[in-house]
């Protein structure tokens, strides 16, 4: 499970209690308090999330993060 607050993308892994615990992707930069993200899509080895200004792509194999930035003007 993935999830998005506050700015921050999150893995959710069970412990050994089977309780969930959220688990902050250290290479996805805090995006801000203040930023909505309100997609996920994960597909083959990419994690793509939104924003109302945004989009990002989360490579699993190389822990890259790819940033494209919204231009009303394109």
């Amino acid at each position: 499970i993935w999830v998005g607050n506050n700015g921050s993308i999150y893995k959710i892994i069970p412990n050994r209690n089977n309780n969930l615990l959220p688990q902050a992707i250290s290479e996805i930069p805090n995006l801000g308090p203040a930023l909505f993200i309100s997609t996920i899509l994960i597909k083959e080895n990419l994690i793509w999330f939104g924003t109302e200004n945004a989009l990002f792509r989360y490579n699993l194999s190389d822990k890259s993060t790819k940033h494209y930035i919204y231009n009303p003007a394109d």
